[in-house]
């Protein structure tokens, strides 16, 4: 009996566990990739208001102040493929922002005078314009982007003395930067996001004592957009595809992209232990 039990104790003490990989589970990991670039950019955005005591006669207005605004914006050096008009919307049931309140007007009847509300169709519209920044790095882009703005907006105040009425249709011009990178850093931007979540999916496997599998699913999120058809810049050509990403500040603007991976894993499974094929016998 004590042999049979030294007999057991050694084939506990040297016998090999068999490791198997077998699949089961899933890793979740995330990725980041960013890239900052001076804006190349300064757009405008201008929203045309107006209204008519018809359909027609507020069309009629809409048309020809996008004309005028059409002229300010080349006059001020805008590119003329820049500058574009967006659909026209009819404001239902809100008041004028940029025009005065509809005027009462009286009608009699016998010797009683009852004053009517005129009925007016307010239309607007937004217009956007460009300009292409020269700087090159960031001192130089605040002083040509506060030059530029200034230039704008003291035009915009020369309209409101000049001719009160067309700029009441105007709103104050607001700003932003662009920046842009073409399709191919796109695409290497999203391949450093994704080698990023592998890697990292690839270091928890490792720390669970498992093997990394196959991609489960993949999703991507990022703050850019996606704009064709645009005029030709000093660094883009029209027929490229490019991304964008904006800003209010003079300042580079940043790229990012996240991806969000799952991936399965074969984790490590311990099957029971197996005897040495010889044990010594005392």
């Amino acid at each position: 009996m004590r042999q049979i039990l030294q007999i057991l104790l050694a084939s506990a003490m040297f016998s090999i566990p068999v490791v198997s990989r077998a699949h089961g589970g899933e890793i979740t990991t995330e990725g980041t990739a960013v890239v900052k670039v001076l804006p190349t950019v300064l757009r405008t955005q201008i929203t045309i208001q107006e209204r008519g005591t018809s359909a027609e006669d507020a069309m009629y207005k809409i048309v020809d102040n996008q004309r005028a605004l059409h002229e300010y914006l080349l006059s001020l050096g805008a590119n003329p493929r820049s500058i574009l008009f967006g659909e026209v919307s009819e404001i239902a049931g809100v008041k004028s922002k940029f025009s005065s309140a509809p005027k009462k007007q009286p009608r009699s009847f016998g010797s009683t005078t009852v004053v009517e509300r005129q009925e007016f169709v307010s239309f607007s519209v937004g217009g956007t314009a460009e300009w292409e920044l020269k700087a090159r790095n960031q001192q130089g882009l605040l002083v040509e982007f506060h030059v530029l703005k200034k230039r704008i907006i003291a035009a915009y105040n020369q309209v409101k003395n000049e001719n009160p009425k067309l700029a009441a249709s105007f709103s104050p011009p607001s700003f932003e930067l662009a920046g842009r990178i073409n399709n191919q850093k796109k695409m290497e931007l999203l391949q450093a996001a994704f080698d990023n979540a592998k890697s990292n999916a690839a270091k928890l496997a490792s720390v669970a004592d498992a093997e990394l599998g196959p991609l489960v699913k993949l999703n991507t999120t990022d703050n850019s957009r996606h704009v064709t058809n645009q005029p030709p810049t000093t660094e883009f050509n029209p027929q490229d595809n490019f991304w964008e990403a904006t800003s209010n500040k003079p300042a580079s603007v940043t790229f990012r992209i996240n991806v969000s991976t799952i991936f399965s894993i074969n984790h490590s499974a311990f099957k029971q232990p197996q005897p040495l094929s010889s044990v010594s016998q005392k």
